[in-house]
């Protein structure tokens, strides 16, 4: 495949991942959807015959990639002091989510509890993975492996809850305040 064609793949993909970011899965529709690609609804389903779920699948494969190449691939291949773990979330978490603009993809893919959905394993393992290679950091800085999960949960609460109180009140000073209360999570036993 050349560079260009993956390079528009890649596009699509994020364009594609827009609509799903403010829409959800259910209300994401076909219009949509093809509007933010630029395609023809039938050019849309030539590339994804599987339709929506195919598509939101492939939007859930790039925003892993991202996540295990931004997130936990440096936590994972190096030993950071918890001030290092604490900027490098923040740095990461910054650019994920446009400062607190955009919602978390995650989220907006997932059903509610106990409703299987089609991507409710992929994005468990999404999560599991961060907040395991965030609690693997934070044990290496002294925390036993419980209380360290802990923190590493609390992190991800943090971040979901300050995009979520964003979105609601349509600004981004609570996803600021919850990148500062992260820092101090992390920092403070």
């Amino acid at each position: 495949m050349s560079r260009n064609v993956m390079s528009s793949d890649n596009e699509l993909t994020q364009n594609l991942a827009s609509v799903f970011s403010v829409h959800g899965y259910s209300g994401a529709t076909m219009t949509a959807l093809a509007n933010a690609s630029g395609l023809k609804k039938a050019s849309l389903y030539h590339r994804f015959p599987g339709g929506k779920e195919e598509m939101a699948a492939k939007v859930l494969q790039l925003c892993n990639e991202i996540v295990e190449q931004g997130v936990i691939g440096p936590l994972n291949s190096q030993d950071l002091s918890l001030e290092q773990l604490a900027d490098l979330l923040i740095e990461q978490f910054d650019l994920l989510y446009q400062g607190g603009k955009d919602s978390c993809i995650l989220n907006m893919l997932s059903h509610p509890i106990n409703e299987p959905g089609p991507f409710s394993d992929a994005i468990r393992l999404i999560y599991q993975g961060i907040i395991k290679a965030i609690a693997r950091v934070v044990e290496l800085n002294g925390l036993t492996p419980e209380n360290a999960k802990q923190k590493a949960i609390t992190v991800m609460v943090l971040t979901q809850g300050g995009l979520i109180v964003s979105r609601g009140t349509g600004n981004t000073e609570p996803f600021n305040h919850a990148m500062t209360e992260l820092r101090r999570c992390l920092l403070v036993d």
